[in-house]
């Protein structure tokens, strides 16, 4: 507590959010940390209630909420998608059909070069899931059990979650609370709903409005 008010700080590796109601704070303590480590390496700092961080616009600009925004890295996923993927017919309104969990074992494996696409692309929409579109998470979490040998199959279900992207490429992801005590969480379960008998689980948090976690 400085000043009657909480200073907060986060760590995320190497980099830091600090925050408090006055910014003199905040500039007392990274002179500080300045003080004591800038022999190695000073603090380089941005500030405001706008920060590019992985990939992520995070905007605070809203009293009470936060805006977690990717659009930018979508963007750049977008245009370096193979354009097999991105279907020109009628533009689809869920990431995956009820079909997502069935296997076909005769289907052809994809040739060398798709499945490397297939493996990176399925790398980034898990990048973008884990962190403001959790609406695509059980479609990505399924694709990612097949990057080992992925068929055509599997490529027509990457490619509807793609076309489904680029149909809403312009939501956020924005939380906020009144209350930081409130935690909800909301789990479920299918039965042996995978080709292997296994089950699927998935779970999500909440403080207030919009998935602070999410898992499927």
């Amino acid at each position: 507590m400085v000043k009657g008010k909480q200073l907060t700080v986060v760590w995320h590796v190497d980099d830091l959010k600090i925050s408090h109601t006055d910014p003199a704070v905040v500039g007392g303590l990274i002179e500080e940390l300045n003080s004591r480590y800038g022999t190695v390496k000073r603090l380089s700092e941005t500030r405001g209630p706008i920060h590019d961080y992985l990939g992520m616009t995070l905007n605070f600009s809203l009293s009470g909420k936060v805006i977690i925004d990717m659009r930018d890295y979508l963007e750049l996923t977008l245009e370096s998608t193979n354009p097999d993927l991105l279907s020109k017919g009628n533009p689809v309104t869920t990431p995956a059909t009820d079909m997502l969990f069935k296997v076909s074992t005769s289907t052809e494996c994809l040739d060398k070069k798709k499945n490397e696409e297939f493996h990176s692309l399925t790398a980034k929409l898990l990048f973008l899931a884990k962190r403001s579109r959790p609406d695509i998470l059980t479609a990505v979490a399924f694709l990612t059990t097949r990057v080992q040998v992925p068929t055509i199959e599997d490529w027509g279900k990457l490619g509807r979650v793609m076309c489904y992207l680029h149909n809403t490429k312009d939501l956020v992801l924005t939380l906020e609370t009144n209350d930081p005590s409130e935690i909800k969480w909301y789990a479920d379960s299918a039965f042996a709903v995978h080709f292997d008998g296994k089950s699927h689980t998935g779970g999500l948090m909440t403080i207030g409005n919009g998935a602070i976690s999410c898992t499927s």
